[in-house]
């Protein structure tokens, strides 16, 4: 079996104190996100932090996988929108207190021309492709509304 390989590539600047500015592809128009460390943790206000490009992560992988999906099964998509939630807790480990994320909720609003079971399949199908989803080590969780 032959693997597909895909590259993904990102560059990270320190900007000051706890603050820094990650580029894409800034040949492809990409902008910069600037980031910090997360409140909880000392950081400055007004600014995304590593975990909630994480957790964000995993959301907008959920959406374009859908969106791939969607056109293979032949469904048109009316209205989407979906909230994410990442628990990180304190753990202590051979005397290290580190911190990790136990699980990610992804609370979905769906709205779709097709029947609720078409929907469904269409929901677990991009459970399973979701490449983000498929490499973290933490809980998945996908609580769907499908409305009429």
């Amino acid at each position: 079996m032959t693997e597909e390989q895909h590259i993904f590539w990102n560059k990270i600047k320190w900007l000051e104190e706890k603050k820094g500015v990650v580029s894409f592809a800034p040949d492809k128009g990409i902008h910069e996100i600037q980031f910090g460390t997360p409140l909880q943790f000392g950081g400055p206000e007004g600014f995304v932090s590593p975990q909630d490009l994480y957790v964000a992560s995993l959301n907008t992988c959920y959406l374009t996988t859908l969106l791939g999906t969607i056109g293979q099964m032949g469904i048109k998509l009316i209205s989407y929108e979906s909230e994410a939630e990442g628990l990180m807790v304190r753990k202590e480990i051979k005397d290290m207190k580190i911190n990790e994320f136990s699980k990610i909720t992804l609370r979905i609003r769906i709205k779709a021309d097709a029947p609720k079971d078409q929907v469904k399949l269409l929901l677990k199908h991009a459970s399973k492709r979701c490449a983000v989803g498929n490499s973290m080590k933490n809980q998945v969780i996908v609580e769907p509304t499908i409305e009429n």
